[in-house]
């Protein structure tokens, strides 16, 4: 892990220390105010909707201004085990341009789906010492390295629906309905990870590893509470069949007060 990282920090350093191109204003790139620490971005994403494969540990970069009339001084705060943190260069003098390196272990994580994760970075600013900064990469497994006869005994979870219209609700009720699939691969099938687009949503598998040939079911309890109107809410299942490793499962309605 360490040795990764050094090797990520030498290949940051080598380029510029920030992407802000010539034509764009320090004030207006770096347009999140955190007192005298100003930021292009707070959050970490990691390549967007191609998120992170695991078992890997990938990095990314918060670039930052230190508008303060002296050198920056920090540490962090509330770090995480799967994180390693790194500033670029070690030393910020004011009114320049640095970055943080952010190294995520998925291997340490050891989750799938969304996530959401922050650390404080605490510093010398006499307006606002501690400045939030928040990690949310979508983490998937590495199929990558899969031959052609694992790829052919894989899992393969099968549906029976993926779609349930509960039809019309009165403002307060619950609704269960029960998703039912296969495996019909040939390997054990396992459910890695569930959510839902609402706390209102709530999903449980029956079981989470399934054998080759099992059915398995994964019930869905809707609550209306504070709802109104046309409703769709998402159930994602994530799974270790590599050919359809995340499955939406969607329940429609209306709601009536």
């Amino acid at each position: 892990m360490k040795k990764l990282l050094t090797a990520i920090i030498v290949l940051l350093t080598l380029s510029a220390t920030a992407q802000r191109g010539p034509d764009v204003s320090i004030e207006h790139y770096y347009h999140i105010k955190r007192g005298n620490v100003w930021f292009h971005a707070t959050r970490l994403i990691y390549g967007y909707q191609d998120g992170i494969k695991y078992p890997k540990t990938e990095t990314d970069t918060i670039y930052f201004y230190n508008n303060m009339d002296k050198a920056l001084e920090y540490s962090f705060q509330e770090l995480p085990d799967f994180l390693s943190v790194q500033i670029i260069p070690p030393d910020v003098p004011a009114k320049t341009e640095g970055k943080i390196a952010v190294a995520y272990d998925t291997k340490i994580k050891d989750t799938y789906g969304p996530t959401f994760d922050y650390f404080f970075m605490k510093t010398n600013d006499s307006e606002r010492a501690k400045k939030r900064l928040i990690v949310s990469p979508k983490i998937k497994q590495d199929f990558s390295g899969l031959s052609e006869k694992e790829l052919a005994n894989a899992p393969k979870i099968a549906f029976e629906n993926k779609k349930y219209d509960f039809g019309t609700l009165e403002q307060g009720e619950k609704i269960t309905h029960t998703f039912r699939f296969t495996n019909e691969g040939k390997r054990d099938l396992i459910i890695r990870a569930m959510n839902a687009s609402c706390g209102c949503t709530s999903p449980e598998p029956e079981k989470k590893q399934i054998a080759p040939g099992e059915s398995g079911a994964i019930k869905v309890i809707f609550n209306s509470s504070g709802k109104i109107g046309r409703q769709h809410q998402r159930v994602t299942v994530i799974t270790n069949d590599p050919e359809h490793p995340v499955t939406k499962l969607h329940l429609n309605g209306v709601v009536k007060k």
